[in-house]
């Protein structure tokens, strides 16, 4: 099986997990991760990388590269009467 394929089957059933909603979601979670380095999609800094960084306000992803200026992120749309 190519990693595509696996990584759409991994998906798909934690979708199925989400969906079913008995499963805690931390565990649903963890369960993606580790399957996704048991099957060696990912490798395991990959796998790991998302849990060793801390809750906080800093973003780990770059707003700016994301293209999302924190002026705008956050504005109210106006909606428009016909």
């Amino acid at each position: 099986m190519s990693r595509i394929s696996i990584t759409f089957a991994i998906v798909l059933f934690i979708t199925v997990l989400f969906i079913w909603g008995r499963a805690p979601v931390v565990l649903v979670v963890l369960g993606c991760s580790l399957a996704l380095y048991a099957t060696g999609v990912l490798t395991r800094s990959q796998a790991l990388a998302a849990w060793a960084i801390p809750w906080s306000s800093s973003s780990p992803v770059d707003t700016q590269e994301a293209g999302v200026s924190s002026s705008s992120s956050l504005t109210p749309i106006d909606v428009v009467q016909p």
